[in-house]
């Protein structure tokens, strides 16, 4: 063999290495994410509900509207509460209630007010939520994954979460919770992401509970023949080696 095509040789082999070299290291990158099944914004909700049952003669709020602790909601007109009230068994102007046998729900946390099952005119039943508020600062985003057994020990508490709005948008998060439905040889893992970056109303009010979002989870590094060497692993236990 010539020096010319041991050098074609030579050059060619060097090339081969590299190629796969990089096809690794791809490969092994697209290892480490895990994109989200299903993902969705939420927030800390309270329900509100009323000591007394009665009709709603007044409506202070509708659903959107930002509202502090103590901010009235409704009023609700109640016979049971003015019977109690001639009775003496309550004291007015306590607990929102009026000497007129009254009773005003107010806001117990600050945030925004994401149902209100009742109307004016409608009847509020007593131990029912009348109204539904969403906390400010307590938005999060969970996250459904299918990962395998491999993956799902590579997810660590404190894993990098990418979350992407319906703009395109890309938000930075980390996990602070886990729960794992077992499904075989596969993982069912729902994840609630948080992020400094969730701020209500921003990305033209796309960030708010309820938007549907895509996440991609980062999983702990091993190296970089962990991707394949995985990928060999899981085949020799299919077959059964």
């Amino acid at each position: 063999m010539s020096w010319i095509n041991r050098m074609r040789f030579g050059l060619g082999l060097v090339g081969v290495l590299l190629i796969g070299l990089v096809g690794t290291v791809i490969f092994n990158q697209r290892e480490h994410r895990v994109d989200s099944i299903s993902a969705s914004i939420h927030a800390i909700e309270h329900p509100v509900g009323t000591d007394y049952g009665g009709l709603v003669s007044e409506l202070h709020v509708a659903v959107g509207d930002v509202v502090a602790i103590g901010d009235p909601l409704l009023v609700i007109t109640s016979t049971a509460l003015e019977r109690d009230l001639a009775e003496g068994l309550l004291t007015a102007g306590r607990g929102g209630i009026s000497k007129d046998g009254t009773l005003t729900v107010r806001a117990s946390v600050p945030g925004i007010v994401t149902a209100l099952p009742v109307g004016q005119g409608s009847y509020a039943w007593q131990g029912s939520p009348v109204a539904t508020i969403s906390e400010m600062n307590t938005l999060y985003v969970q996250a459904d994954y299918l990962v395998s057994t491999l993956d799902f020990g590579r997810i660590t508490d404190v894993a990098q979460v990418d979350i992407r709005l319906p703009d395109s948008t890309v938000l930075t998060g980390q996990v602070s919770a886990m729960d794992v439905e077992e499904a075989g040889d596969q993982s069912l893992v729902t994840i609630r992401v948080a992020s400094d970056e969730l701020a209500w109303g921003s990305a033209d009010d796309l960030v708010e509970p309820g938007t549907p979002v895509l996440t991609t989870l980062h999983l702990r590094d091993d190296g970089i023949l962990a991707g394949p060497g995985d990928m060999l692993s899981s085949l020799a236990h299919r077959i059964g080696l």
